[in-house]
């Protein structure tokens, strides 16, 4: 048998090269031992993906027969594929392709009729997502990384049974299906190829980019210890390829970027093409804020005074929709209330707690602020008013309340971190959650074992309260904090 080690492009690496091109090259040519485990979110993703695939299987199998390919993907399951491939049958769950160095395991292959060299038939490949396919609702344009996966086995296929498959097919999340020509990515392709094929054979390694998707990276710890060795740009919020355009002018490292001349770079030689004025003035303040590795308040915070403040924070699962904890912290003239909270224990009591969290707000006042951290409150919010028709008038009230202390935060100050999250910030300012791991991604996973086993788990729906509750805690803490620094 042809060792694993031999084949060293797959169809994840086309996936993985979307979002972080360094990911392909650590998983080949990285250190084992600086890798991290996968965290608890990540592996609900893939069994929720599994769960998805097992529900479009099951309503397929209805239809027409398939044979499934059990197994790690190997030579010996590629050769059970292929004798699959030979007698013709209709579709192949799991098939295993192998050619050369390349091996990829579509969730099907479905026998298409026209000549090819197993006969007056041939195969397309066909994934199943847990999502959308296409970049928006409204449109039809593949995702990139998608696309290039299903290139991949289509020339994996083209190699096996001596025809290149014209189309492919994608089983989106709300089981609806859509079939593309793939000569229409197919230029996009083959640049992505190259990329990938130098990260493999050449040992090109690209330079880590610091940004929010390495939190769930099982790499992220040795790309950090690297920009932080290299002083790099990229540590700095909310920069990530700009560092290049840093590069191309002379600028390295943070400590560069902190004594830069603003006014030499808005005219040649240094003039950085689309780079205005206030952009460069930005970060060259965020650059000092993290040589001085101190926070700063740079313009007043948009916080306006009032009697009752209220601290909101929700919890959902985006990968089902579901909204299954409402939390308040209430200040009333400076003195902290109770932490409330309105929850949906099974996702069929989402309606129920949203009409309590409703009910609420029509308690407020119009004098009266709720403060949140980022847009999800509102967006989930709005969603749920749709979804259960729910009083417009209440939303529109929160509307007025609402205050995203994150914005706030963004605006207003600068900080010597990579992420401007209410974590990163509040744990500056000493805060700390009584969960080690507490996090969004981490809740969700609480709450689907919590399901699971109600009774048995209860300590579970305890340390999803009390992460909610802390979160409302730490806006606190910012929120004071910007208050008491404000100039």
């Amino acid at each position: 048998m042809i060792p694993q080690s031999q084949y060293k492009i797959s169809a994840s690496s086309f996936y993985d090269l979307s979002r972080c091109r360094r990911r392909v090259y650590m998983d080949l040519h990285g250190n084992p031992e600086e890798k991290s485990e996968h965290s608890e979110f990540l592996q609900l993703l893939w069994k929720r993906g599994f769960q998805i695939e097992k529900k479009v299987l099951d309503q397929i199998v209805k239809e027409k027969p398939v044979c499934a390919v059990e197994g790690i993907a190997s030579l010996e399951t590629f050769e059970q594929t292929l004798a699959l491939m030979k007698q013709g049958v209709p579709l192949i769950y799991q098939g295993v392709l192998i050619f050369q160095d390349k091996i990829g395991r579509p969730d099907l292959l479905q026998r298409t009729e026209g000549k090819s060299g197993l006969g007056g038939y041939y195969y397309s490949p066909c994934d199943i997502k847990s999502g959308r396919a296409t970049r928006s609702k409204d449109s039809e344009d593949l995702k990139s990384h998608y696309a290039n996966q299903m290139l991949f086995y289509a020339e994996l296929l083209e190699a096996i049974q001596g025809r290149k498959p014209e189309q492919g097919s994608i089983i989106q999340v709300d089981g609806e299906i859509m079939i593309f020509d793939m000569d229409d990515y197919f230029s996009d392709y083959e640049e992505v190829k190259a990329s990938v094929h130098a990260i493999v054979y050449d040992k090109d390694e690209p330079e880590p980019l610091i940004g929010g998707v390495c939190k769930e990276c099982v790499w992220s710890k040795p790309c950090l210890k690297w920009a932080e060795d290299k002083r790099d740009p990229s540590l700095l919020f909310y920069m990530g390829k700009q560092k290049y355009k840093l590069r191309e002018k002379g600028i390295h490292t943070i400590e560069d970027l902190a004594k830069i001349d603003v006014q030499a770079f808005l005219r040649p030689p240094l003039k950085i093409h689309r780079v205005a004025e206030d952009t460069l003035l930005q970060w060259k303040r965020r650059a000092q804020v993290w040589v001085d590795g101190r926070p700063i308040v740079h313009t007043s915070p948009n916080l306006r005074s009032a009697r009752r403040e209220v601290f909101y924070d929700i919890e959902d699962d985006p990968s089902s929709n579901h909204v299954y904890l409402h939390g308040f912290i209430e200040r009333i003239d400076g003195k902290t209330g109770e932490f409330k909270s309105f929850l949906a224990i099974e996702p069929l009591e989402e309606k129920r707690a949203a009409k309590e969290t409703w009910a609420y707000i029509e308690t407020l006042s119009e004098k009266d602020i709720i403060y949140h951290y980022g847009s999800y409150e509102n967006t989930k919010l709005s969603h749920l008013q749709k979804k259960y028709s729910l009083p417009e008038e209440t939303f529109q009230k929160f509307r007025r309340l609402h205050v995203d202390l994150c914005e706030v935060v963004k605006q207003s100050s600068d900080w010597p971190l990579t992420s401007y999250g209410i974590k990163s910030i509040a744990k500056f300012l000493g805060f700390r959650w009584t969960s080690e791991d507490a996090s969004g991604a981490n809740s969700i996973a609480w709450y689907t074992d919590y399901q699971k086993d109600p009774v048995g788990n209860k300590d579970l729906l305890e340390k999803i309260l009390t992460y909610n509750r802390e979160d409302c805690e730490a806006m606190i803490v910012v929120h004071d904090w910007l208050s008491m620094n404000s100039k």
